[in-house]
């Protein structure tokens, strides 16, 4: 995903502008984004404080982070799998070669 050019501290200023009173159509062109930008900061910044939008950054990043672990979970598994197996079927080849000699 793209990183923003804007830090949280900025979209929440430019949002508290709006608020103050200031047209949305003259923020974004201050700011240089478009309106739909805009919209979409304030659907997810709105009614922030700095701290809470850090926060909130915090907490997304941990969750992708907790979404990755099964999947390395599954790929150490399928390694460990492959280190194992090949072991256990020349012991095998080995026992039959035995028994049928």
């Amino acid at each position: 995903m793209r990183t923003s050019k804007y830090s949280e501290e900025q979209i929440i200023g430019f949002l508290k502008q709006v608020e103050a009173g200031v047209p949305v159509k003259d923020v974004c062109r201050q700011g240089g984004f478009s309106d739909a930008t805009f919209y979409k900061w304030r659907a997810k910044y709105g009614g922030m404080d700095v701290p809470d939008a850090t926060q909130v950054k915090d907490l997304e990043s941990e969750n992708a982070r907790l979404n990755k672990l099964p999947l390395l979970r599954a790929c150490i598994l399928r390694l460990i799998g492959s280190l194992i197996l090949p072991k256990q079927i020349r012991a095998r080849r080995s026992c039959a070669a035995t028994v049928a000699g």
